[in-house]
């Protein structure tokens, strides 16, 4: 019979089983699967099914409201709730206009086009500066070229994000954290 396996991570990678062991990440890994199956059995989505995390836009709940719009953790979820273009081109756009690279709505970039976002007021007008500080060798500078919140709270959430566990904001952290911020989704490993 036709079958499938996947592989959602490996809990021998350091950045992986920080990965596993977050919730939101365990949810993207199982609506991608559930998506994957209604996609290849031609499934339409429900509205009002109750999907809060929907990556691709294929759920057609129309129920979000602007007040959700700051509980969220899903990008789709909030661009819907502001009423705009939840599609993945666009989203490629918004990204590329704060500065994310390469976007392929991976669970890193998402988080960050989504705090970017709210950071900035929803308008993914970064001007020429999108692309942040390329010199810089400071997290911290980093950030504020992007428009980014350049908090301890705020890089302590990017690094678990990218899989740099018990932030503590050493250098190396740091340096770890710069380059996986500025390739955009890359996680790091150690």
């Amino acid at each position: 019979m036709p079958a499938i396996l996947t592989e959602n991570g490996f809990i021998d990678h350091a950045s992986d089983a920080a990965k596993l062991k977050s919730d939101a990440f365990l949810e993207q890994i199982a609506l991608g699967h559930a998506r994957g199956i209604a996609r290849v059995f031609q499934l339409s989505s429900k509205s009002g099914s109750g999907s809060s995390g929907n990556s691709n836009g294929s759920n057609n709940n129309t129920g979000s409201s602007s007040s959700n719009a700051g509980k969220t953790n899903s990008i789709v979820d909030y661009l819907k709730s502001i009423g705009k273009d939840s599609s993945f081109s666009n989203r490629s756009k918004l990204a590329k206009s704060y500065g994310i690279q390469n976007y392929k709505g991976t669970a890193a970039q998402n988080t960050r086009l989504l705090n970017a976002i709210r950071s900035g007021g929803g308008s993914g007008n970064q001007g020429s500066s999108s692309a942040g500080d390329s010199k810089t060798n400071s997290i911290v500078d980093y950030l504020k070229s992007i428009g980014e919140d350049s908090s301890f709270t705020n890089r302590s959430r990017l690094a678990n994000s990218y899989g740099i566990q018990n932030y503590k904001g050493t250098a190396a952290q740091n340096m770890r954290l710069l380059k996986a911020v500025r390739s955009g989704g890359a996680s790091s490993s150690s």
